[in-house]
């Protein structure tokens, strides 16, 4: 487990700000572009000075050694292999740096568990995207780092080979004890492969959490936004467990006099032509204005007088249905979907 305590760090006219968060299994960093990810994990590793506050690994401060001191092994978007010598000579260098003599043991069971046995003798300007990378990083893992740091290691791959690289990482836990602090802009490659999720926006932490709660109980506009939550609802109370927008009503959780904005994922609204028997509360009467497949689910489009609401279905499930452009129809979705903002 490693411990970041109250990092601070100017760069320019840009700052970390009180950063703190704990490192523990996989951890995925994300954040928009220019959110301070690649500073942190360069003053994480000791590429940069931070001014105040402290990184713990294993109980004692590391935040004054050298970056050789760290035991931290990072590893960038390129995998910086040497391109004159071939794979086992690259995976030599951890102990040529130590003037250690090469541990072939440990390197050939590493070699297995990688799945790049037979590259060994391979030079590296043969190799495909995917097993430079796995090169790259089993090359960092014999350095023993009492942490890993990935910045965006899946970025430079082909996509048809991005798949095969995030099961092969989501493997890795099972064969590393170490923990593992992974940048990506990826969502599905954060969700897939993350116990925590840890959001940074202009050098600032917006939110910790796991992948569930990150995607699906935003704490802020901010991070709802960022991670394309697709409803917005501002939400009048006019009893305990009651609200309205306009004429229509929705059960969750409100006072009276109270008024909230609230957030529902697309993929927690349910498009029904009739009212059915259900533990979903709401039903709300609304009219199809738009249907299209945005890749991953076709996306309904509703309305009706006082609010506006986006369901992602099934490809299946709309033939099933039938449904068209215009016809009214139910989103259905339960009262403890809607999620408050603070």
């Amino acid at each position: 487990m490693i411990e970041i305590k109250e990092i601070s760090l100017t760069a320019g006219d840009f700052k970390l700000q009180n950063i703190t968060f704990t490192i523990d299994g996989y951890t995925v960093l994300l954040g928009p572009t220019g959110a301070g990810k690649s500073l942190l994990l360069d003053a994480i590793a000791g590429l940069r000075e931070i001014e105040s506050g402290d990184i713990i690994s294993n109980g004692k401060s590391v935040a004054k050694l050298d970056v050789n001191e760290r035991s931290i092994g990072i590893l960038l978007q390129d995998g910086a292999l040497f391109p004159h010598l071939n794979v086992l000579k690259n995976l030599e260098f951890p102990y040529t740096i130590k003037k250690h003599k090469p541990d072939y043991n440990k390197i050939k069971s590493y070699a297995v568990k990688f799945k790049i046995e037979n590259l060994l003798n391979r030079s590296v300007q043969t190799l495909s995207g995917g097993e430079k990378q796995r090169i790259a990083l089993l090359r960092s893992l014999l350095t023993e780092p009492r942490l890993l740091l990935l910045d965006e290691p899946l970025s430079a791959i082909d996509p048809s080979m991005r798949h095969d690289m995030q099961k092969f990482l989501k493997q890795l836990k099972d064969f590393i004890d170490i923990p593992v602090l992974h940048v990506t802009h990826d969502f599905e490659e954060a969700f897939y492969l993350a116990d925590t999720i840890v959001v940074i926006n202009n050098g600032q932490i917006e939110q910790v959490g796991s992948p569930e709660t990150v995607f699906r109980h935003p704490n802020s506009l901010f991070v709802a936004n960022f991670v394309n939550v697709e409803n917005f609802i501002e939400i009048q109370g006019i009893k305990k467990g009651l609200g309205k927008i306009g004429e229509t009503k929705l059960f969750c959780d409100i006072e009276k006099g109270q008024k909230k904005l609230f957030t529902i994922r697309a993929d927690e609204i349910i498009v029904s032509r009739d009212i059915f028997k259900s533990s979903a509360r709401n039903f709300i009467e609304l009219k199809i204005e738009k249907i299209f497949d945005n890749g991953r689910s076709i996306i309904i489009e509703m309305k009706n007088n006082d609010i506006k609401l986006k369901s992602a279905i099934t490809k299946f499930s709309l033939e099933n249905m039938g449904l068209k452009k215009g016809e009214m129809v139910f989103a259905v979705f339960k009262a403890k979907s809607l999620h408050e903002l603070s």
